[in-house]
């Protein structure tokens, strides 16, 4: 079962960004880049130290029709979740760790999820996400999956040639109106004949070199 974790964190006067890091016999088990917000209801879904992804979560406009620039607006809190997992399901029963003012956000949200993609394999790898509403996936900076748009659960792939070793990712996402809220990506690794949801063992925060 996931457990939810709280940090207190005072953080100098007008800082914007910083990296907190969690120490245990002064040996680094956890570090995180965050991005200061004025309130953070911010919620860790178990992981292992150090492994999954970072989401900020924004809060949009009704009616917005397609994924806006995250990078231009202030998250309004943060998740930590083990990987991309999030099956279709009705919109009320929500996103796993969305919530504002212990208040659960339910529609007209977005997420920016970012950290790395351990690949072990060299090669040609076939990507899917199936969201609703709108996601897009970047590797290494580069659009890899578009799926943009108010839309029920779909499905659209792109494709990666990708050496062996980490590799930047980033998934955008957000949720529009009712009536259903997903978010899944799959992948094809080399030699495969069909795409599975990306393992967490695949998936870590930071850029650095594994601890």
């Amino acid at each position: 079962r996931a457990q939810q974790h709280r940090l207190s964190v005072t953080v100098p006067k007008g800082a914007k960004t910083g990296r907190l890091q969690v120490l245990n016999q002064g040996r680094e088990i956890c570090a995180v880049d965050l991005a200061i917000a004025k309130k953070d209801d911010g919620l860790l879904i178990d992981a292992p130290a150090g492994r999954g992804l970072v989401g900020n979560i924004y809060k949009l406009p009704e009616n917005t029709q397609a994924l806006p620039d995250f990078g231009t607006m202030t998250p309004i809190g943060s998740i930590v979740v083990p990987n991309i997992a999030v099956a279709p399901r009705a919109f009320d029963t929500g996103f796993p760790g969305v919530n504002v003012k212990g208040a659960q956000l339910v529609e007209w949200f977005g997420i920016r999820f970012e950290g790395v993609l351990v690949v072990d394999q060299a090669g040609a790898y076939q990507f899917e996400v199936n969201s609703d509403d709108g996601a897009r996936i970047y590797i290494d900076d580069h659009l890899i999956v578009a799926n943009d748009g108010i839309h029920p659960p779909t499905k659209v792939t792109g494709e990666a040639t990708l050496s062996k070793g980490d590799h930047r990712i980033r998934i955008d996402y957000y949720q529009g109106p009712r009536v259903e809220i997903a978010l899944e990506l799959r992948w094809k690794v080399p030699g495969a004949k069909e795409l599975t949801i990306i393992p967490k063992a695949a998936f870590r925060r930071g850029m650095g070199p594994q601890q």
